[in-house]
């Protein structure tokens, strides 16, 4: 199994959007807006690193107003 966090920066005025068409997605396993240079961070669950691509690719990128991500796969979680 595959954990990530992907950071996702949105168009201003888009994240209610983004965030209504990530919620069925899932894979998504935490949904969170933040503040900061991103405005959404997701932690997903994958089997492995060819499912994240297509995630990435044909589910989340797709997303209007989804400016840019950032992809940190999750090696060690502790506590």
């Amino acid at each position: 199994m595959i954990n990530a966090y992907i950071l996702i920066d949105v168009r201003k005025g888009y994240t209610e959007k983004v965030v209504n068409e990530l919620k069925p997605i899932d894979e998504i396993e935490l949904l969170s807006v933040v503040t900061g240079e991103f405005d959404i961070i997701i932690r997903v669950s994958v089997k492995d690193l060819e499912t994240l691509y297509y995630l990435m690719v044909n589910k989340i990128d797709p997303i209007k107003g989804v400016n840019e991500t950032i992809t940190s796969v999750i090696t060690s979680d502790f506590k």
